[in-house]
């Protein structure tokens, strides 16, 4: 009688509990920026925000071609509620940080399980948690949070971790769901209309397609997916 053969079993990856890990992001930031929260205006502040008439107006919401319009609209929507008072700027800066610093969690997580599943990287899950408190508490992100008016680089940089996030996952997963691209290409859009350095963003895209997976061959329908983040880069000159 012959013995069966047992077929091995695929482990799980290891991670860390995902709740436990955005309550660590969160108290960790903000610990790292609360002082800040009452901090008066400072230099472009002035500009754009104590002495810009056009935020104070209700026209502002449907000017869709102005440029920067998403971050413009958050600094409006800050002096409808509270006019002058930072405290509400401040805090709106600290919760997108907090977000950027969640979707740099989950996009690292994301990439190496792409890099495992290619038996490129040995999986640690200390790594993504790591890169993510480096991110939140590094020093030179103190200009983008607790200088209000550069919500916009922070802004810009969430909508690009979004824009991503979404294409990798449409990317491996094996069944198309075609929901994921979308929300790329809405999050890529919401970038370019928040700041235009987001021009670079497609060629990110391309760069990790380039990097993640090099197994591939240049094809027409590998070249068709990033053809919609070009088409939309054009709202930044229009």
């Amino acid at each position: 009688m012959t013995k069966k053969k047992h077929q091995p079993i695929e482990q799980p990856l290891p991670q860390y509990n995902t709740i436990a890990v955005l309550l660590i992001i969160i108290a960790i930031g903000i610990i790292s920026y609360w002082n800040s929260m009452n901090a008066p205006f400072a230099f472009d502040d002035f500009s754009n925000i104590v002495n810009n008439e056009e935020i104070k107006k209700p026209s502002i919401y449907y000017d869709l071609n102005r440029p920067r319009y998403i971050a413009l609209i958050t600094l409006a929507l800050n002096y409808q509620y509270s006019e002058l008072n930072t405290f509400s700027y401040h805090l709106f800066n600290i919760i997108i940080h907090l977000l950027n610093g969640i979707m740099v969690y989950f996009l690292i997580q994301l990439i190496m399980k792409i890099l495992h599943d290619q038996g490129c990287l040995t999986y640690r899950r200390e790594i993504p948690l790591l890169a993510a408190l480096i991110f939140l508490v590094h020093p030179i992100q103190t200009q983008a949070v607790t200088y209000i008016v550069q919500r916009m680089t922070s802004m810009a940089a969430l909508f690009s971790l979004v824009a991503i996030y979404y294409y990798l996952k449409f990317r491996i997963i094996k069944k198309i769901r075609i929901s994921y691209l979308f929300i790329s290409l809405f999050a890529c859009l919401l970038a370019f209309k928040t700041k235009e350095n987001t021009a670079t963003l497609p060629f990110i895209l391309i760069m990790l397609e380039l990097l993640l997976f090099p197994q591939e061959k240049i094809s027409k329908a590998r070249i068709f997916r990033l053809v919609p983040y070009f088409l939309l880069f054009l709202v930044i000159p229009l």
